[in-house]
């Protein structure tokens, strides 16, 4: 590969899970612009406080599995002296998406006050 051609690669292990993260990279420089294509994954597992926490407000799900992610970037850039011009698009995936949901005092099985909101942590899958 000549000097304006890069390609990069990242791995990492993710010992509490026992899961492989990856990237690849691929960058063309021609002339004044810069071309790129990238593939990345991402891993973000529940923390412990989504997993068991159990207070007044919030209750936790044991059953929670780590977020991932997939995404696709495609590229063009050129620089100026005073900006830079810059197309990009991508594409993510997600699966095992974590959200915050609150739920009205109605379906309140742990008799919190009605004027307290309860805060569930759901998993869309």
């Amino acid at each position: 590969m000549d000097e304006k051609t890069i390609l990069s690669a990242a791995t990492r292990f993710e010992f509490t899970s026992n899961t492989l993260i990856s990237a690849l990279g691929f960058n063309k420089t021609l002339g004044d612009w810069n071309y790129y294509l990238s593939y990345s994954q991402g891993y973000h597992p529940p923390s412990l406080t989504q997993k068991y926490s159990q207070t007044s407000y919030f209750i936790g799900n044991s059953n929670l599995k780590p977020e991932r992610s997939d995404e696709f970037c495609l590229g063009i850039n050129k620089d100026f002296n005073f900006s830079t011009l810059k197309f990009e698009a991508y594409l993510r995936s997600m699966t095992d998406l974590l959200e915050n949901r609150t739920i009205s005092p109605e379906f309140n099985k742990h008799k919190i006050p009605a004027k307290h909101r309860l805060t569930v942590l759901m998993q869309f899958l």
